[in-house]
């Protein structure tokens, strides 16, 4: 029988409501604390679901991109860099002082740019480089600028060519190509690019590498001529460097350039005081030639205490090995390293 709750007393069914209320403001308060629990648990899965992962995987690795630069011929590649040491006497260069350099210093069997030519390219620190026989071996070209020049590098290679010549530069190009030889036989064209470089005219820049016998060779010196003279624009500095495979200063077959081209200027010298770049030092095969108007903002180099007022050969013995790191002092005379590099420092700023 059911008890008849008209009996019970009023102050017991007031201890039992007061009973139930705080039963459920507990269990609403459980409830509370388990729920934050949970949303403070999705939270942070939310802020960060692969932090596990990368915890297992150490420190995490982006690839670096380079900015991007002025479209180019179709056949510009970007680069990149680490930027070559600050410690070598040879650089400290700034505002619009800008340095020059003719290279063919490829080495080994394979005419390709092993150690010994980057030791000299990372030591003399040059913002524009007219490369010959631009190949290397075990990387691309681009990871061979990205760890010789740095990361604000471009460059231009020519193509179809085994040994093909290039423009690498610090600053914009902001058109490059190739202008092709018609000399017989010819396996390279000559390269180019209008670089926008410091100072208020842009840089035509035009890299070779002639050929030995002087038939075909004069055929080229005459299409550079002429391929320049198109080129040049009224507001342009110009510079024609590579290997020329003789002394081409007084070469007939160049003198139509003497209207835009210093042809006459006194050349860059080694320690020695000699203008010679060939391997043995007995011949004058590499050149820098510049037009009037940058040739009047010639600034002098200055290594081992000593100022190459017209320019550098650089051989690997001509300073301390501390000067110059890290070329070491046999790079200059690797095996079948058969070029020394010219170097010229301008003040682009002063350029009329």
């Amino acid at each position: 029988m059911l008890a008849d709750v008209r009996n019970v007393p009023e102050s017991f069914v007031l201890q039992m409501q007061a009973r139930v209320v705080s039963q459920i403001q507990l269990a609403f308060y459980v409830c509370v604390c388990m729920f934050g629990v949970a949303c403070k648990s999705k939270e942070v899965v939310r802020a960060d679901p692969k932090a596990a992962a990368r915890a297992s995987q150490g420190p995490e690795s982006r690839p670096h991109m380079p900015p991007m630069s002025p479209r180019r011929d179709t056949f510009a590649r970007p680069g990149l860099r680490t930027p070559a040491p600050e410690s070598s006497a040879v650089n400290g260069r700034g505002g619009c002082r800008v340095r020059l350099m003719a290279a063919n210093i490829t080495s080994g069997d394979a005419q390709s740019y092993e150690e010994p030519g980057v030791h000299i390219f990372k030591a003399l620190a040059p913002d524009v480089v007219m490369l010959q026989e631009f190949n290397v071996r075990g990387q691309t070209l681009d990871t061979f600028v990205r760890g010789t020049f740095g990361a604000e590098y471009t460059y231009f290679v020519e193509h179809d060519s085994s040994i093909p010549n290039g423009v690498v530069s610090r600053f914009p190009m902001l058109a490059s190509g190739e202008w092709h030889s018609s000399a017989p036989n010819a396996n390279r064209d000559y390269a180019w690019a209008r670089i926008n470089v410091p100072g208020p005219r842009n840089l035509l820049v035009v890299s070779v590498h002639l050929r030995t016998k002087g038939g075909p060779r004069a055929i080229e010196e005459r299409e550079i001529v002429e391929y320049m003279r198109g080129a040049l624009k009224p507001d342009d500095i110009a510079v024609l460097g590579g290997d020329f495979n003789h002394d081409a200063q007084a070469s007939p077959s160049l003198a139509g350039a003497r209207s835009f081209l210093a042809l006459s200027s006194p050349l860059p010298t080694n320690m020695d005081g000699r203008t010679t770049t060939s391997a043995n030092l007995s011949k004058t095969l590499d050149h820098l030639f510049v037009g009037d108007a940058l040739q009047r903002t010639e600034r002098a180099i200055t290594m081992d205490g000593r100022d190459y007022p017209h320019g550098l050969v650089f051989t690997s013995d001509m300073a301390a090995p501390a000067e110059i790191a890290p070329v070491l002092p046999r790079d200059s005379f690797a095996t079948s390293m058969q070029h020394m590099p010219v170097v010229r420092d301008f003040d682009l700023c002063e350029a009329p």
